[in-house]
């Protein structure tokens, strides 16, 4: 969504449709490769924070709270 691509760490796999078994390392372990790329094929890759957009919609700031709290999509406050 992002186009995030600095580093491979902070990707993830979402899942489109017909979910078998996560893309972790964990659930890949006792997996063949053809499997997981069975499993892959119905992902998208996406960095975290694009993931959890996707899955929390509605932690996202209204417009309102942007404009209390000084919050502007894309800036870091401390």
């Amino acid at each position: 969504m992002c186009s995030y691509a600095k580093n491979y760490a902070a990707l993830c796999f979402h899942h489109l449709r017909d979910k078998c078994f996560k893309l972790d390392l964990k659930s890949l372990s006792n997996r063949n490769w053809e499997a997981i790329e069975q499993e892959a094929k119905k992902c998208q890759l996406l960095c975290h924070n694009c993931h959890m957009e996707i899955h929390h919609p509605e932690w996202a700031p209204s417009d309102l709270n942007r404009e209390q709290s000084g919050y502007e999509p894309g800036t870091l406050t401390n």
